[in-house]
């Protein structure tokens, strides 16, 4: 009996030990996933932190890979880089940021293949290949940034809070420059310019954005604006306020000579060029939840995902030209999505509801390819999570991470 009893606490201990002990951070290891089990795309690396999380986007530039993350221990809070040779798997840059807090909305991957974080007061940039760094202090550095302009920017409000500035961070030198400059009522405190995108027409560059500021506790988009940066003067601006103020569900997108705006139970049309609005869409019966979806755009259709878990969530599609509702589809987003990529011809949806990455082709209006983390329905319930994912357009490579692993799939295909 003594025997029976040593032996159960000895599978015991050994049982929990394994549990929870992990490898050291610098140690990538392969997740090993049986061939007859997952059906994703190809796994080309995965890596898993000891006492840590992986919490703001991985970023991927031909063989080599930024991540960031955050350190767990109560006495160390420390925000970690790490970069990583693919091929290889070799570690080759692991240090630590420092007790700040890294804004996973500030951060972004520019065009020659560097990664820049924001945080407090702080800008950081790290060259994905070559491993070099730039820091610089700044002033109120904001959490909004926009990947279609390819820059982090954040907005500055004047001394005497009638007016407010959105401010450029350059992604060579992290020097800051104020390009933009839109009053608001005096009654009201400015919040925040959003949702910005770049256009060059005959050579001249056009800016595109939501404006909203605080009434009433409550934030409202009010207004939509294009700006000549070239000149430096406004070209149009109009009025957009919701029917449910909500600045996190507020976007616009751009097709042809038309430029789309949506929230919460509302869309319309505007004219490019002259920012006359062409038509409304407020015809949602059921008020659906409108997420931070950017717009998917392809064969004349505005396509936006919504909570899939509401009554009348899933994917909408307006016709661009007239603003009718002309695709809706309950399937398969089943949750909040809050990360979309375009690769090449379709777009990366990230349902993160459900922790599901979607393969979806504007032309027919279909989803496909989907697939969850190699780690969904383990011990820890490990879903891609809301950090977003990053996709490098030469080679297909998609990164992302499930907050305790970080992979690199092979996409290229799609």
């Amino acid at each position: 009996m003594k025997n029976i009893r040593f032996t159960t606490i000895l599978v015991l201990w050994c049982t929990l030990y394994a549990c929870t002990t992990e490898l050291p951070i610098d140690e990538p290891i392969t997740t090993v996933i049986p061939r007859n089990v997952w059906e994703g795309p190809p796994i080309l690396y995965s890596f898993k932190m000891n006492d840590a999380a992986a919490w703001g986007e991985p970023f991927v530039s031909g063989d080599f890979m930024m991540s960031d993350y955050n350190n767990h221990t109560v006495e160390n809070r420390y925000y970690y880089f790490l970069r990583t040779r693919l091929s290889t798997g070799e570690v080759l840059d692991s240090s630590a940021m420092g007790l700040y807090h890294v804004d996973t909305d500030a951060e972004h991957q520019t065009d020659d293949g560097s990664a820049v974080y924001a945080s407090a007061d702080t800008l950081y940039r790290w060259g994905i290949e070559t491993g070099r760094k730039l820091k610089r202090k700044v002033r109120n550095v904001g959490n909004d940034y926009s990947e279609s302009l390819g820059q982090a920017y954040f907005t500055v409000p004047s001394p005497s809070e009638v007016a407010s500035s959105l401010c450029l961070i350059d992604n060579v030198t992290l020097d800051t420059n104020s390009i933009i400059t839109i009053s608001h009522p005096s009654d009201s405190k400015a919040e925040r310019f959003s949702s910005m995108q770049k256009i060059v027409v005959d050579g001249v560059e056009f800016y595109y954005g939501l404006f909203s500021y605080i009434a009433d506790d409550l934030s409202v988009p009010s207004a939509i604006f294009c700006y000549n940066i070239d000149e430096r003067r406004m070209v149009w601006s109009e009025d957009f306020e919701p029917q449910v103020p909500n600045k996190n569900a507020s976007q616009i997108g751009i097709y042809d000579s038309i430029l789309i705006a949506r929230s919460p139970w509302r869309a319309r049309g505007y004219n490019l060029y002259t920012g006359e609005q062409l038509w409304e869409w407020d015809n949602d019966p059921f008020h659906s939840s409108a997420e931070m979806c950017p717009f998917m755009l392809g064969n004349g259709i505005a396509y936006w995902c919504t909570d899939g878990s509401s009554f009348m969530g899933g994917t909408y599609g307006l016709d661009i030209l007239t603003g009718r509702l002309a695709y809706y589809e309950k399937e398969p987003v089943q949750g909040a999505v809050l990360d979309i990529k375009k690769f090449r011809d379709i777009y990366v949806v990230l349902d993160v509801g459900t922790g599901t990455i979607h393969r979806f082709d504007p032309q027919t209006g279909t989803y496909s390819n989907s697939f969850k983390s190699p780690n969904a329905g383990s011990f820890n319930q490990e879903f891609f999570n809301l950090s977003g994912f990053s996709i490098d357009e030469l080679t297909g490579r998609l990164a992302i991470n499930d907050t305790g692993n970080i992979y690199v799939f092979d996409i290229s295909d799609w």
